[in-house]
C-alpha cells in the first residue's frame, strides 16, 4: 500500500519512553478529539499499525481502551469504528462539567496568583486573534489552552484532570459544530466575564460565568448538529 488512507494522515511513526500501546493509544485519542478521525470512520488495524509502524496487537490493545471510554465502538467480526455522535451523551457531558467546573472556578478564585490571571488573559488574546483572523484551529487550540489553563489554576489536578478528559471528550462534537457554523457563534466574548470574576477573586460569579458560557456552547452546538425540524 503506497498510501496511507486521508484519515490517518494527522498520525506519525512512534518513537521514545513511552510504550508502544501508550503512544497508540493517545495518538488515536488525539486524532479522534481533534477530529481528523470522525465519527463513524473505520478504523483499519493493518492501516493504523502500517502508518505508526507498529504491531496490529499494539493497536487492537489501544482501540479496546478507547472503547472501554466511550470513543470507540467495537463490534464482534468487523472493524471497529470511531463513535458516532450522541445527544444524549452530550447532555451528560454537560451536566458533569458543569458540576465540576462549580467545584473548580470557586478554587481557582480563591488561589489564582496575579501571573496566572495574566497569562490566562494573553490566551485570550491569542484566541481572539485568531478568531479575527479566521483560523480555526488554532482559535481551537487556544480556546482549550485558555479553559485548562484555568483548571490549573484552581491547583486541584485530579478535577482539573477529570475535566481535561472531558473536554477531549467532547470536541469531535465541538469540532462538527465549528464546520457547520464557522465562527458564526463562536462565544468568546463571554470569557470576560469569567475573568473578572477571577480578577476579583469572587467564586460564585466565576462559576455563575463559566456556566453561562459552556451552556451556551453545548446548546449551540446541538441546534448545528441536531437543527429543529430536520
Amino acid at each position: 500500500m503506497s498510501e496511507y488512507p486521508p484519515a490517518l494522515a494527522s498520525l506519525s511513526p512512534i518513537n521514545g519512553h513511552r510504550t508502544l500501546e501508550e503512544q497508540t493509544y493517545r495518538q488515536l485519542r488525539e486524532a479522534i478529539a481533534r477530529g481528523s478521525l470522525e465519527p463513524g470512520a473505520r478504523l483499519v488495524g493493518s492501516q493504523i499499525a502500517m502508518t505508526l509502524g507498529v504491531s496490529r496487537i499494539t493497536v487492537a490493545n489501544a482501540i479496546k481502551r478507547l472503547a472501554s471510554e466511550g470513543f470507540v465502538v467495537v463490534t464482534p467480526h468487523k472493524e471497529a469504528q470511531v463513535a458516532s455522535l450522541d445527544r444524549e451523551r452530550i447532555y451528560e457531558m454537560a451536566m458533569i462539567r458543569h458540576a465540576l467546573e462549580d467545584l473548580i472556578l470557586k478554587a481557582a478564585a480563591a488561589r489564582i496568583a496575579d501571573a496566572e490571571i495574566e497569562q490566562i488573559k494573553a490566551l485570550d488574546a491569542e484566541l481572539y486573534r485568531y478568531c479575527e483572523q479566521g483560523d480555526l484551529a488554532k482559535y481551537r487550540a487556544y480556546e482549550r489552552r485558555f479553559h485548562l489553563a484555568i483548571y490549573d489554576a484552581a491547583h486541584r489536578p485530579l478535577t482539573a484532570a477529570l475535566l481535561t478528559d472531558l473536554w477531549d471528550r467532547f470536541e469531535p462534537y465541538r469540532m462538527r459544530r465549528f464546520a457547520i457554523t464557522g465562527f458564526r457563534n463562536a462565544n468568546y466574548a463571554e470569557h470576560e466575564r469569567i475573568i473578572a470574576a477571577l480578577i476579583a477573586r469572587d467564586g460564585d460569579a466565576a462559576a455563575a460565568a463559566m456556566w453561562a458560557h459552556v451552556q451556551g456552547g453545548y446548546d449551540r452546538t446541538i441546534e448545528a448538529i441536531w437543527p429543529v425540524g430536520r
